[in-house]
């Protein structure tokens, strides 16, 4: 996370400022046709040399064929060499494509970076309620962060081990398998893999995620037995659940986390999980007495 200037830019249909404490910059990776350089777009769609897969990532199939072809036509080893590519550099079948200037463009081959979102929230909200009838008495707590952005590393963790659910190839079928390397390394320089959402760990647009969520933080119930003979006064029986549901389109374990290390010290502003334990679901039964 960085600051450059006050300019703002917009991107996925919003404006970031540039210097705004808490951006998350990465690298992008195109899924529309409207990513790609107007000098490319013309060769994107239905018949042309890229097209959009159904995961929805954009991807080099090469003049004539579909992104469906690759085992029927055996083209999971084919590449357009560097040399008849328009970022001059080589790109394989079927494989995401990084954003990077064109050819002859400053920095050309290096993946430009992007601001892929913030990773301070918008908003929190809290609400809480009790409710209390004869002897009984229920009490519940919500709260919620709202507009952030996570970076998914443990995501990426599992793209380097081939074991993410998201790239599962086992329920596939012969035209929607995906060649060897769609998930797992990018990387800079691009020769330390194959290409795809790896990327060496670093921050995209694909281990990016919207940490919207909104948690059932508290619920707690709680009876007034009264007076026992023999056993002191007033008793009273209590159950108390923390943690007990989380509302998120966050694909991680809990989207509760951060990592406390690096420049800024906080895992609020981080906001990158990286096997942090998840926060605990936990029950409490209490009974207590007064004299």
């Amino acid at each position: 996370m960085t600051a450059k200037d006050s300019t703002v830019k917009e991107w996925g249909g919003q404006e970031f400022a540039y210097n705004r404490y808490g951006n998350v910059w990465g690298r992008k990776f195109y899924k529309t046709c409207g990513d790609l350089p107007s000098t490319v777009q013309g060769q994107c769609g239905d018949g042309k040399a890229f097209q959009v897969n159904d995961q929805g990532w954009l991807v080099w199939v090469g003049e004539g064929n579909s992104w469906r072809d690759g085992i029927t036509k055996n083209l999971w080893q084919t590449k357009l060499p560097a040399s008849a590519s328009p970022w001059n550099v080589p790109l394989s079948f079927g494989h995401p494509i990084v954003d990077r200037p064109l050819r002859g463009q400053p920095g050309e081959g290096v993946g430009a970076l992007h601001i892929l979102g913030n990773s301070l929230p918008d908003f929190r909200m809290t609400f809480n309620n009790t409710v209390t009838y004869k002897r009984l008495t229920a009490y519940a707590l919500l709260d919620g962060t709202f507009g952030h952005v996570i970076n998914n590393q443990g995501e990426q963790w599992g793209l380097l081990d081939f074991s993410s659910g998201y790239f599962d190839m086992n329920e596939r079928t012969v035209e929607t398998a995906k060649p060897v390397g769609y998930g797992w390394r990018v990387g800079a320089p691009e020769s330390s893999g194959s290409g795809g959402f790896y990327d060496v760990l670093g921050p995209n647009n694909y281990s990016v995620e919207t940490g919207t969520y909104t948690k059932l933080r508290e619920v707690s119930l709680t009876y007034r037995v009264g007076r026992l003979p023999g056993l002191g006064g007033e008793w009273t029986a209590g159950l108390t659940g923390r943690n007990l549901f989380t509302w998120t389109s966050y694909s991680g374990y809990d989207p509760e986390t951060g990592v406390s290390g690096g420049a800024a010290g906080s895992g609020l502003i981080n906001q990158t999980d990286a096997f942090d334990f998840p926060t605990l679901r936990r029950f409490t039964f209490t009974l207590s007495t007064r004299f």
